[in-house]
């Protein structure tokens, strides 16, 4: 089950403990229904209610998430839980933030790694495209000491990349 996020409104100023949101949910490319967070530190709100138990039922096949936070009592020693749909459509919205986001810096600054850290340049008069140009790269990497250029790979690479670190 492929679920997307479109028709996304973040309300930044109304979010407080959760990412005030609303959304349209697709499911496998159709759309299913909407989503939509308060941004108060609620559940994330699913409708139609028939959406809602698809992906939970959806979430309850899936292995459970081990979280970084520390936790002696579980097995894996870190803090254990088992999805719900809501997480789903939370993890859709964490997905589209991080594309919107690395979109628009590779758009008008170098966005490169180095020793497993991501950075980013300031916004330079010539476009990345200048920096990225096959015979201008190895000096750009160079210059920045810098292992990766994000500019230059694959989005899907790039993406995953800027979501890790």
């Amino acid at each position: 089950m492929k679920i997307e996020l479109r028709n996304v409104k973040v309300a930044g100023f109304a979010s407080q403990e959760t990412i005030c949101f609303a959304a349209t949910v697709y499911v496998d490319g159709k759309s299913a229904g909407t989503a939509r967070n308060d941004g108060h530190g609620g559940c994330t709100h699913i409708e139609p209610h028939a959406l809602q138990r698809a992906l939970d039922a959806h979430a309850a096949t899936l292995p459970p998430t081990v979280t970084e936070i520390p936790d002696a009592e579980s097995p894996t020693g870190f803090f254990t839980f088992q999805q719900r749909g809501d997480h789903l459509v939370d993890e859709a919205l964490n997905v589209y933030l991080a594309e919107r986001d690395l979109r628009r810096l590779l758009k008008s600054k170098l966005v490169f790694m180095r020793a497993g850290k991501v950075y980013q340049t300031k916004p330079r008069q010539q476009t990345p495209a200048h920096w990225c140009a096959p015979e201008n790269l190895a000096k750009t990497l160079a210059d920045l000491k810098a292992e990766k250029l994000l500019n230059v790979l694959p989005f899907a690479e790039a993406l995953a990349i800027y979501r890790t670190l």
